[in-house]
């Protein structure tokens, strides 16, 4: 049992910690979805970053694509099932592992890994007069053949399909990336003007060459319906600024030198400002829906918290980890978001989408002049069907493992634990554990454990991230 005077300085302590929080509103019950909104039709496009390319359990049998329902694409389309009630059919899932922009209509049978031209994929699915009301997609990085310059980069050699091959290979030395920044940022630059460096002479849409701006002009004006919207999603850098790296690092982070990862945050950088520009320039070319962009470079690291590679936080990228949960030691998932990753880039698509389709109401003219706009956002839906036992205060019993990739958090009078845990209700990502004993021996790698106490809140983020906080009273470990 826990003293009063402890159980004192964990109430204050979870106080904070849920301050600290305060953005994060409690769960509130579902809104309705609107009545003239209808079927949402929904077209899931893209490379490895749309695919879910990251995600353990994906890359294996005949997924050739690498995808997963948790990758932001399809998990965007969920979030506003069920925080808005929204009906979205037919979800078409395209995105592909190793896709360029000629792969979303050309390349043949053999384009996608053996799936066909993603826009033919996505016709199998026979929306209504061949559009969709959302087309979310990324495109750009294996056209600039990014994945090679990352190899190009490695402290090691990755001229192996196993991580055995790679982590008995002697390191190559201090020697730097054998390409340069100036070379990545003309590859850059010629995929704007719609050359492939990967792919030359191959095209990124139908009629003609056409410029990147051009193409998503023309995926908007063919391919959506009039109240659509064509939501393009850029690249993380994926590596945190070196000067929050800890010193016991040594200069590197996942067999890549410092300086190094700086050159590949600079291409992050103008590769997300291109994408940008593309997104603008066609917004002026676009006669049909909208067009909207979000930036996963923003996205991973925002109000200054570094959420990329060697942050110290909660990293939304895979690095160079033979720790995957799924234990497929899947090479390819390395330097890809994660769960966690594409958790965050779906709740932010999912904003976008619904203040297209279904935006805020305008303010009555009754309204104050100093009135803040109304904003209406995805919120929790209700703890409902079968699950309406899940309140604050009730008991909270269930076995437990720390979330991969998260680890515990401590202070002087407590241990924070982000935990997935047995019969937790879907609609909850994660149970955050406070437990009023810091010293309790969890590291990342303890196993299944047993969690009892009472649930302190249930909170969500502005998209619909959910939570549970149990103020743990008792903790058995394997």
């Amino acid at each position: 049992m826990t003293s009063r005077p402890a159980r004192r300085r964990l109430v204050a302590a979870a106080a904070a910690l849920l301050a600290a929080a305060a953005t994060i509103p409690v769960a509130t019950p579902a809104q309705a979805a609107p009545a003239g909104l209808g079927n949402v039709s929904w077209l899931a496009a893209g490379d490895s970053y749309s695919s879910g390319e990251g995600i353990a359990g994906t890359g294996g049998g005949t997924d050739t694509c690498a995808q997963s329902t948790l990758a932001y694409g399809p998990k965007s389309a969920d979030i506003l099932r069920g925080q808005r009630g929204w009906t979205v059919t037919p979800l078409a899932f395209t995105a592909c592992t190793g896709a360029t922009l000629h792969e979303y209509y050309g390349g043949g049978g053999g384009s996608n890994n053996g799936h066909g031209p993603q826009w033919e994929q996505a016709l199998r699915k026979q929306p209504s007069g061949k559009r969709f009301d959302v087309i979310t997609m990324s495109f750009g990085g294996n056209d600039i053949d990014f994945a090679s310059t990352l190899q190009g980069c490695l402290d090691a050699p990755v001229l192996a399909d196993t991580w055995t091959d790679i982590v008995l290979k002697e390191p190559v030395g201090d020697a730097p990336c054998d390409v340069t920044y100036d070379t990545v940022r003309k590859r850059i630059d010629a995929l704007l003007t719609g050359d492939s460096f990967t792919k030359p002479g191959t095209g990124f849409g139908t009629g003609g060459k056409l410029s990147l701006a051009e193409f998503y002009a023309q995926v908007a004006n063919q391919h959506l319906t009039k109240r659509g919207t064509l939501v393009v999603v850029g690249y993380p850098r994926l590596f945190a600024p070196t000067d929050e790296w800890g010193g016991w690092r040594n200069g590197r982070c996942n067999l890549m030198l410092a300086a190094d990862t700086q050159m590949l945050g600079q291409a992050a950088e103008y590769l997300d400002n291109a994408l940008r520009q593309a997104v603008e320039q066609a917004r002026g070319r676009i006669t049909n829906g909208t067009i909207n962009y979000v930036s996963r470079f923003d996205l991973f690291h925002q109000n200054g918290e570094s959420h990329e590679l060697c942050s110290g936080r909660t990293e939304y990228l895979n690095g160079m980890s033979v720790g995957f949960r799924d234990g497929s030691l899947r090479v390819m998932h390395a330097f890809h978001p994660n769960e966690i990753g594409h958790q965050v880039t779906a709740e932010s698509v999912a904003g976008r989408v619904a203040d297209t389709l279904d935006p805020p109401p305008a303010p009555s003219a009754a309204a104050s002049n100093n009135a803040a706009p109304a904003t209406r956002r995805p919120s929790a839906s209700p703890i409902g069907n079968g699950t309406s036992h899940w309140n604050v205060g009730d008991a909270f019993r269930s076995r437990c493992v720390v979330a991969w990739p998260t680890a515990p958090v401590r202070t002087t009078q407590y241990i924070q634990m982000r935990m997935s845990c047995q019969g937790v209700p879907q609609q909850f990502l994660f149970v955050d554990v406070i437990y009023p004993d810091p010293k309790l021996n969890v590291t990342p790698s303890t196993g299944s454990m047993l969690v009892e106490g009472t649930i302190a809140d249930l909170t969500q983020s502005e998209y619909g991230f959910r939570t549970v906080v149990v103020h743990a009273s008792r903790v058995v470990l394997p």
